[in-house]
């Protein structure tokens, strides 16, 4: 992996980005995972049968940023989104996002695969002291592609939940 020379950055993001196929949280975070991630990154030399729970296919997170590969004099380096972004913030997300959101990527885009039972949280509210300098409250939107027959959502809590 190389680092840009920030001065090429404008000529280099003229070229296709492309993400690196493996933006994988690691199983011990989602042991819910399945394989049918694997399976539509077989193409990108992802193993079939691979267990992953989620895929950030678009992320400026911290722990999981995406990194690009950008192809350059007959090679190519992998450069994090955030280092692309802070080269010239205002052009990467736009001068008005730029004024709402910071310079921190504003969005997560991910795909989950969740082959066993798994629980969504709650999320602070944007006023919350614990959240970090980069750390946004979060508003989600979630779109599901393919579900198993039998599969479902359940929304609430059990009748054995107590405010304890």
């Amino acid at each position: 992996m190389g680092t840009v020379n920030m001065k090429y950055l404008p000529d280099l993001l003229r070229r296709p980005l492309k993400p690196r196929p493996d933006n994988f949280t690691p199983l011990s975070r989602t042991p819910w995972g399945g394989t049918k991630i694997a399976a539509m990154k077989v193409h990108l030399g992802v193993s079939a049968g691979t267990r992953i729970g989620e895929s950030w296919e678009i992320s400026g997170h911290p722990d999981f940023p995406n990194r690009f590969r950008i192809e350059r004099d007959g090679g190519s380096i992998e450069v994090p989104i955030g280092e692309i972004a802070a080269a010239d913030p205002a052009a990467f997300y736009g001068a008005r996002n730029l004024k709402r959101f910071g310079p921190q990527m504003p969005f997560l885009a991910k795909l989950l695969n969740a082959e066993q039972w798994l629980s969504v949280q709650v999320l602070p509210k944007a006023d919350y002291k614990g959240l970090k300098p980069w750390e946004h409250s979060k508003t989600e939107a979630w779109t599901i592609l393919d579900a198993e027959k039998g599969a479902g959502i359940y929304l609430g809590l059990s009748e054995e939940a107590t405010k304890e």
